[in-house]
């Protein structure tokens, strides 16, 4: 996707054309970075994961699994610092 920014400054105006990437990838998988992959599916957090919890899916979790064993999990993969 590409953004269109309009600075407009004292010695003229300037087009400025951004490409950012509004769906981040697991640099581990290559796999579009979800909430579902990040607690569930990553084969690379899979030891940090099951330090904390062992699912099969986002309802199981969100159903059996203490919420402060999510943030242990999330803070421990340093993702809790990128919120």
């Amino acid at each position: 996707m590409i953004m269109l920014i309009v600075d407009w400054q004292t010695s003229g105006d300037t087009l400025v054309f951004v490409r950012y990437n509004d769906s981040p990838t697991c640099q581990s998988c290559g796999i579009p970075l979800t909430v579902k992959h990040i607690l569930v599916e990553c084969a690379n957090l899979r030891d940090i994961r099951e330090k904390y919890f062992t699912v099969s899916s986002l309802a199981d979790l969100f159903n059996r699994v203490d919420n402060h064993s999510v943030i242990g999990f999330i803070k421990e993969t340093h993702f809790y610092y990128q919120l």
